[in-house]
């Protein structure tokens, strides 16, 4: 369910608010982008209910307004609140999410995950006779 964010984005820019929060050092790819362009690929390296880190090939400047795509929670827009050198960034929410969704395994619904169990017609034992080849029974002393 979400929440409004106690914390407006802008008014995080100093990050100290958001970093008391507890936090969930977690390695799972999104995307992320400025608001109607293209995402590129990052690599969310915390996330909490207020923020993330992540790294990302893209630039983007403190105070940019960005979206990030996080599985099992979806697009959720926000405002970068540090950037580091290398393509590390912090980012700030403009709601609050779940962040355990984030890291809750993404699973099929059992009607759509294939069966990798075949149930056996017939059991055979090749070698020890007793009718399927032909051989009479063996007899063990």
């Amino acid at each position: 369910m979400e929440q409004p964010c106690k914390i407006k984005a802008e008014a995080a820019l100093d990050g100290a608010a958001l970093r008391a929060e507890a936090r969930d050092s977690i390695f799972v790819m999104a995307t992320i982008g400025r608001p109607g362009e293209d995402k590129v690929a990052a690599k969310v390296r915390d996330v909490s209910a207020g923020g993330l880190m992540a790294d990302c090939a893209a630039s983007y400047s403190k105070g940019e307004h960005l979206e990030v795509d996080l599985r099992g929670v979806g697009m959720v827009a926000g405002v970068v609140a540090w950037v580091e050198p290398g393509g590390r960034i912090g980012m700030a929410f403009d709601r609050r999410i779940d962040a355990t969704m984030v890291r809750k395994p993404v699973v099929a619904p059992p009607a759509a995950q294939p069966s990798l169990i075949k149930t056996a017609t017939r059991m055979h034992r090749p070698g020890l006779g007793g009718g399927v080849s032909g051989l009479p029974p063996r007899r063990f002393r």
